[in-house]
């Protein structure tokens, strides 16, 4: 908490190269002057030393860790890739969301697919995110390959075909399915 009483979120990173340290400057600056409805704002930083802490705002009611890794995920993320290679992506897209731009949603579907890559080393760093988001072109982006959470057995056997996004996120019995799905 600030002495103002503003919550807060801290992320302490670890880092053991400069090629790291540079990453992380490189990161608060474009994070710094991002403003979006959908994202944390970053409120302060320190880098001093061996210190790489990150200050965010707080979001209160909710977990960030839970929304981001939660129960819900998982199959977002099955469908997504699902759908993507069936050349269908774009329904996964939420209803209320339809009328927007197909161009950015599939570049969104794109970015994202690539940002769950098995490999750590397969996706793409922050600045990167940042630079593909800022794009014109959907068309020069890299293609994701299969994501690492198809190697994990029985939880796509699991998933329903008939899967759909909407805007409630998702049906009882998709819910019952996911929770009772092995790993």
């Amino acid at each position: 908490m600030l002495p103002d009483g503003q919550q807060v979120a801290v992320k302490r990173l670890i880092t053991n190269s400069k090629q790291r340290d540079e990453d992380f400057k490189n990161e608060v600056t474009l994070v710094a002057g991002l403003q979006h409805r959908n994202l944390v704002r970053l409120l302060g930083f320190c880098l001093e030393g061996k210190e790489r802490i990150l200050v965010f705002e707080f979001l209160s009611n909710s977990s960030l860790d839970n929304f981001i890794f939660g129960m819900f995920s998982l199959p977002i993320k099955i469908l997504a890739w699902k759908r993507w290679n069936e050349g269908t992506a774009l329904k996964v897209i939420d209803s209320t969301l339809r009328e927007g731009s197909r161009n950015e949603m599939m570049k969104c579907i794109n970015i994202g697919l690539l940002c769950v890559q098995e490999s750590v080393s397969d996706r793409p760093i922050m600045a990167s995110v940042i630079h593909m988001l800022n794009s014109n072109s959907a068309g020069t982006l890299p293609a994701p390959s299969k994501p690492g959470f198809f190697m994990q057995g029985s939880v796509i056997l699991n998933a329903s075909s008939s899967l759909e996004y909407n805007s409630t996120g998702s049906t009882e019995s998709e819910r019952r399915r996911i929770a009772t799905a092995p790993l």
